[in-house]
């Protein structure tokens, strides 16, 4: 069963994407924010990961950032969800990853696709 890492800083929405997931057949593990993410996945591999872009402590960019120097492999498996995807320098950013994006309020099909994608692919090594 494919192990999913839910980072957005709303509880309702991290509630409604947990539910969601579990019910299309994930294991699902929720963050508030791209710090307690980092620290979730110094201690554990995920096969996937969606990520809110605006959060507090640390947003999706600076989350993605983090994710491209420490877990390299993990950068290829995250689907990003915004309200703000209309926003040029958001946009830029997330255009320059080639990650999927989806825009809130978010499909349930379209979640569930996204992260069917992204975890069908080879699970990275674990963490050292």
């Amino acid at each position: 069963m494919a192990e999913i890492l839910i980072v957005d800083d709303d509880q309702a929405v991290r509630d409604a994407f947990t539910r969601t997931l579990r019910h299309a057949g994930f294991t699902v593990t929720p963050a508030e924010n791209g710090v307690a993410a980092l620290q979730l996945l110094s201690q554990r591999g995920f096969d996937a990961i969606v990520s809110d872009y605006r959060m507090p402590e640390l947003g999706g960019q600076g989350f993605y950032e983090q994710l491209e120097e420490r877990f390299p492999a993990l950068a290829s498996r995250v689907v990003f969800v915004t309200a703000y995807a209309d926003d040029p320098k958001i946009r830029t950013f997330l255009d320059q990853t080639g990650q999927p994006v989806l825009g809130k309020p978010v499909e349930t099909r379209d979640l569930v696709d996204a992260v069917r994608q992204l975890s069908v692919r080879r699970r990275p090594s674990q963490p050292g």
